[in-house]
Parts: structure tokens; sequence; C-alpha cells
């Protein structure tokens, strides 16, 4: 990894770790959604009159055009598919970092105690961290 590879814009930094913060809410949110548009017109009566025919109208294909249109639904799922997928390739003592730093929201120096690192260390973790996941997004 060069250099640039490494470098982040301090903005792209702060949305990332809002993101990781709201992980869990999202996770939850995004799962809330599937499930409303999924059971979105259940009941319903979908046979119509064509022509003086009866068609039936697909519910599921429906539910399934409502989920891939849904595009805060779709970035919402990449963030937190993204997200889920780099912590899963992490380093056990990172991923105790992003529990306690994101999801417990312990200080740095709280998390830095815990994990018996220095605070260096810490900020070093956390901008790999960053980086894996921003380079997942093609952000920068």
């Amino acid at each position: 990894m060069t250099c640039a590879d490494t470098r982040l814009r301090p903005e792209t930094a702060r949305l990332l770790e809002a993101e990781l913060r709201a992980y869990q809410e999202t996770r939850r949110a995004v799962e809330q959604r599937r499930e409303e548009i999924a059971t979105q017109g259940l009941g319903r009566d979908y046979t119509r009159l064509h022509g003086g025919s009866h068609r039936v109208s697909d519910p599921t294909g429906f539910a399934a055009t409502l989920l891939a249109s849904d595009c805060l639904l779709r970035e919402m799922a990449r963030v937190v598919d993204t997200i889920h997928a780099v912590y899963e390739q992490l380093p056990l003592e990172h991923r105790r970092l992003v529990e306690l730093a994101y999801w417990r929201h312990w200080s740095v120096q709280q998390v830095a105690d815990e994990l018996c690192i220095s605070r260096e260390t810490f900020y070093l973790r956390r901008r790999g961290i960053l980086v894996a996941i921003a380079a997942r997004l093609g952000w920068r």
C-alpha cells in the first residue's frame, strides 16, 4: 500500500466514522425497510380485468422492483455490507477497537487502555480500518 493509498480526505474520514457509529442502527433500518417492502401489498387483490379477461399481477415482482428501485435503501445496504465485510476480515484486536470505539462509544484513552495499546497505535489501526472501508466503497 503506497502513501497515496492511505490518504483520506478529512470529510471522508468523518463520514466513515459516523457510518461506523451508526452501523447497528443502519443495519436494523435496512432490514426493517426490506421487510416493509416485501410485505407491502400483502392482502391486496392483485386480480385485474384486462379486456374482459382476468390477469393476476405479480406481488413478488412488485416487491422486487421496489427493492431494486429504492436508491436510499441500496446505498444504506451497500455501506452496511461493506462495513460488515471489512469487519469480518479484521484481526481480533482491530475488531475489538471497532466494537469499543464505535459501537460502545468509548473514548480513545479507554479503548487504548482496554486493548493495552498506545494512543498512537489506536490512531494507526483506526486509519487502516477507515482506509479499508473507503477503498471498498470507492471513496477517497
